[in-house]
């Protein structure tokens, strides 16, 4: 159950149309693991490491360290069954990845 201090979408359906919300995110946090739009193959390859497969436009990495009771995939460390977690979930449709989320508790 969510705590009642957790916010509620109805909280966020009082603004304007064109209301401009929140701020820009400096460069240096609109990346996940060292990776951003428009990274260069080999510089993901530095930071992620050697890939599984290659293709002229694509680069798949190999297994998740976790898979979550939701289908989404875990890399980085984690105390299963406890909120011990530090690393990024990818949740995906099955063909493409729909969210990413990252963890530091």
């Amino acid at each position: 159950m969510l705590s009642p201090s957790w916010p509620k979408a109805d909280q966020y359906r009082h603004y304007r149309p064109g209301q401009v919300i929140g701020a820009y995110l400096p460069a240096e946090d609109m990346k996940i693991a060292g990776v951003s739009l428009g990274t260069s193959f080999d510089a993901v390859k530095a930071s992620l490491g050697q890939p599984t497969s290659e293709k002229r436009d694509e680069l798949t990495y190999g297994r998740p360290d976790f898979i979550d009771f939701n289908n989404r995939w875990f890399y980085g460390y984690l105390r299963y069954n406890s909120d011990n977690i530090r690393g990024i979930f990818f949740e995906h449709n099955g063909s493409k990845v729909t969210k990413i989320m990252i963890s530091d508790n």
